[in-house]
């Protein structure tokens, strides 16, 4: 399976300051797994939460910002990988002057 990300819109994340999240592949097309396409704009974040079941892996395709897991932030940069283990509170924010991308992976797939 392919799936073109360039056809994919990207519309707001609810309820999220300047997030927005592509669904590239959901528990509609497999049970392992889902991944996301998030865009963050500067000055945007994507608010501290925790995933009762599911492990996410961040993958950061470009831009810079910070991460937060539990009640610490880290810097993070393109071509770093962050991990949120079921149930740790983590977050996302740009602090650069460019849009932070971002592929997430979550296993079990977010429903």
């Amino acid at each position: 399976m392919v799936i073109h990300g360039a056809t994919r819109t990207w519309p707001a994340v609810s309820g999220q300051e300047a997030c927005f999240a592509k669904d590239l592949v959901t528990s509609v097309d497999t049970k392992a797994m889902s991944a996301h396409h998030l865009r963050i704009e500067p000055g945007g974040e994507f608010k501290s939460h925790a995933h009762e079941h599911e492990t996410e892996v961040q993958f950061v395709i470009s831009g810079s910002g910070q991460a937060q897991f539990g009640d610490r932030w880290e810097e993070l940069a393109g071509g770093d990988v962050a991990l949120a283990l079921p149930g740790v509170v983590h977050g996302l924010r740009n602090t650069g002057s460019d849009p932070l991308f971002i592929l997430c992976v979550f296993t079990p797939p977010l429903v």
